[in-house]
């Protein structure tokens, strides 16, 4: 689910196998999803569509798990903002979020060991919330990966979602205005995808 942690599971999870002396590296599909689009994830739905955000979506996910990020045709642009020039280049996928150059968005990539340039260098991959609604994808991750289900209580989630003030930028989320109406929203996201994440699962946590 959104706001469940699976960024933060990630990372800490590649720096914990790094430290014992194994070395792992963690990628964030949102965060490789905006750094292709060279936007965030919220002006994507806007401007795009969801299923545009999805298609791409789709795409990251093959690259990243089937894939080879040496040659990708990313396109190279500079892209205004309201406060800064965003310059698209050939980074590394999260390297663009490392260095704080797109916009703020819901994906955290911070302090990465990540350097990515074939899908075999990847430990861990945090998938997006609604990622795994879409059947393709979901074989695709039962197929070439161990799926984790992060199941955090929903009331964790919004609290931690509210007080964090990360609704606009969580596209499925942003309609609510008060913390009991993003509770009802994501109870009713649950619901929707909570068998998938029981298909895809290898283990519940």
């Amino acid at each position: 689910m959104p706001g469940s942690g699976k960024s933060w599971a990630a990372r800490e999870l590649a720096a914990q196998l790094s430290a014992s002396g194994q070395p792992a590296r963690w990628i964030d599909l949102d965060a490789e999803v905006e750094r292709r689009a060279g936007k965030a994830v919220a002006r994507i739905f806007a401007e795009d569509g969801e299923a545009a955000f999805r298609s791409l979506e789709k795409e990251c996910l093959m690259d990243i798990l089937e894939g080879d990020f040496s040659t990708p045709s990313y396109r190279t642009s500079v892209e205004m903002t309201k406060n800064n020039p965003v310059e698209m280049t050939k980074n590394n996928p999260v390297e663009m979020a490392e260095k704080g150059t797109v916009e703020h968005s819901s994906c955290h990539v911070e302090h990465s060991s990540c350097h990515v340039e074939r899908s075999r260098d990847i430990s861990f991959l945090a998938l997006g919330g609604g990622t795994l609604e879409d059947p393709e994808n979901l074989e695709l991750v039962k197929k070439n990966s161990y799926c984790i289900w992060l199941d955090t209580p929903i009331e964790v989630i919004a609290e931690r979602l509210w007080e964090q003030g990360a609704i606009d930028s969580r596209p499925l989320l942003a309609s609510a205005k008060t913390k009991k109406e993003l509770t009802e929203l994501l109870k009713n996201l649950y619901e929707t995808r909570k068998a998938n994440y029981q298909a895809a699962a290898k283990e519940v946590r």
